[in-house]
């Protein structure tokens, strides 16, 4: 990891963005070469391994619904922040013991400046996961 994009990360994680369907953050902390984090436990996998474990890889209408809103309610309340999140997949969505969705890893999120509640700031350079970006990019 670079130490010059730790900064960006050490920002993110530090906003008062607490949200039932977002990961907690119980501590963070950087050495002259890394940065640590320590998040709430994520006891049920994430939704890559769920998936692989149900049979035919096909999730039930109603738990995949269920994910579906969490998914777009943590989304919706990092973009009510500006936050930007940039790399949703489904191993980056986490969930606790009991199934609820937390969205984790915000390695690549950003936080836009804005002006009188408008954003100025638009992001620029193409990043994610490749096999999750948006076909025009």
């Amino acid at each position: 990891m670079r130490i010059s994009h730790c900064g960006s990360v050490w920002r993110i994680s530090s906003l008062p963005i607490p949200a039932r369907h977002i990961v907690k953050l119980i501590a963070s902390y950087k050495s002259p070469t890394t940065f640590f984090v320590l998040l709430e436990p994520a006891l049920g996998g994430d939704l890559l391994r769920r998936l692989e474990s149900l049979p035919g890889n096909v999730y039930p209408e109603a738990e995949a619904a269920r994910h579906a809103r969490a998914l777009l309610l943590a989304v919706q309340h990092l973009h009510c922040r500006r936050v930007v999140h940039r790399d949703i997949k489904p191993s980056n969505v986490l969930l606790s013991g009991d199934g609820h969705v937390r969205l984790a890893d915000f390695g690549l999120s950003e936080r836009l400046a804005h002006k009188n509640g408008t954003a100025v700031q638009l992001s620029n350079w193409i990043c994610g996961t490749h096999d999750f970006l948006a076909p025009e990019m």
